[in-house]
């Protein structure tokens, strides 16, 4: 079963299960105050305005957590097959010595070193099994795949990275603009008046849980006790959305590190790949010449595959990184039908998811 990276993140997303909880939850809100006074309507919208923010906040994480797996899982996939082919390098270098030894009454070398190589890379290859199996459970899952479909999952992940860095700033205001904590504190800010005062104290109880507490104890609304709480709340809510900005520029910034830090690690890796390959063609030109032996040729070879390997493997954490970074921008799933709202006023609330690095595996 072939996955592409949006497929993944866009259907995991639509599936998710809090988010669909939520989103049930938002259509119950508006089935309980059809018929309210305006009071009860302005509350209302704001709460289900705030019921979606919170449904896509579950849609981003739900994307990333399936793209995480997607990722991994491709790198499984290349392990299983750099273990298949060390093992036949190996196991081809014991029968060289076999024969060798055969012909000769001397062994070449330290056939018991090549035999313990051989058990290594056997444990290697059934991690890696093992990883795959585990990888297409949680994938399933969370893609919600029909348990009747027997078939695996192939993802189809390009690994190729890409020179540029992130560009920090452009990064930050994408994350202040769509992270759906920051749109919740401004929706509440500017819906704040008494009839959504209750909104207010629930968001401030969630900073701690004494914020909000402080009520009137009166059976009659009084406007002027009113009032003063909303001048209070306002001065809250305001550092509080102050302070959720500052964490997310911070968050931000960490994670553009962290991309970096990951491209350097994968011009690293191709470097090394490059210099085992000249490496092997220069072992290849000894051959010839009668200037090396076929052991040398394939230890060469097996360097080889080793650095290709470990390129797979600093592409998926190149890739896991960027992925990283988009959650924490709260934007895997602007694109997806997750019923992601735009910012916008309370007022005008009506009703309301490419190949493996190129190389083919096979196991």
């Amino acid at each position: 079963m072939q996955v592409s990276p949006d497929e993944c993140r866009c259907r995991a997303a639509g599936y998710a299960k809090a988010a669909s909880l939520l989103q049930m939850e938002r259509g119950l809100t508006v089935q309980l105050t059809s018929g309210h006074c305006a009071g009860k309507q302005h509350l209302a919208a704001v709460q289900r305005q705030l019921l979606a923010l919170r449904a896509a906040s579950r849609s981003n994480e739900a994307a990333s957590q399936a793209l995480t797996a997607f990722y991994e899982l491709a790198a499984a996939e290349a392990a299983c097959d750099a273990t298949d082919r060390t093992l036949i390098e190996v196991r081809n270098m014991i029968a060289d010595h076999e024969r060798i030894k055969r012909l000769t009454g001397q062994s070449p070398g330290d056939i018991d070193a090549l035999q313990d190589r051989e058990i290594v890379v056997l444990n290697q290859r059934a991690e890696a099994l093992t990883t795959v199996a585990r990888l297409n459970i949680q994938l399933r899952n969370l893609l919600a795949i029909d348990a009747a479909d027997p078939r695996p999952i192939w993802p189809q992940a390009d690994l190729r990275p890409i020179p540029q860095s992130p560009d920090v700033e452009g990064a930050t205001a994408l994350a202040l603009a769509q992270r759906t904590e920051l749109q919740s504190l401004r929706l509440i800010l500017g819906a704040l008046d008494r009839d959504t005062l209750p909104v207010a104290r629930a968001a401030l109880g969630q900073q701690d849980s004494a914020l909000g507490s402080a009520i009137a104890v009166r059976h009659i609304r009084h406007h002027e006790l009113e009032d003063r709480e909303i001048a209070v709340r306002r001065q809250q809510l305001a550092q509080m959305l102050w302070a959720a900005q500052q964490s997310v520029i911070d968050e931000i910034h960490g994670q553009v590190l962290d991309v970096q830090m990951r491209v350097r690690d994968v011009a690293a890796a191709k470097h090394a790949l490059e210099s085992r390959q000249r490496d092997l063609s220069r072992s290849e030109a000894k051959q010839a010449i009668g200037a090396a032996t076929a052991f040398d040729h394939a230890a060469a070879q097996l360097a080889v595959i080793q650095a290709e390997h470990e390129l797979t493997r600093r592409a998926v954490d190149w890739r896991i990184a960027v992925v990283k970074l988009h959650q924490a921008q709260g934007c895997l799933a602007l694109d997806c039908n997750c019923e992601m709202p735009p910012p916008k006023p309370a007022e005008q609330e009506n009703e309301v998811a490419r190949s493996v690095f190129n190389l083919p595996m096979t196991r």
